[in-house]
């Protein structure tokens, strides 16, 4: 495995973490307020 498909896994990941994360945190802070 190379150091550049590593940073490409990462960097998806990130993103896809990112993506999902956003609207659920969007979603429940109303909630918290």
């Amino acid at each position: 495995m190379t150091n550049r498909m590593i940073l490409n896994e990462t960097s998806w990941f990130g993103r896809g973490a990112v993506n999902e994360l956003v609207p659920e945190v969007l979603g429940f802070a109303p909630r918290l307020w």
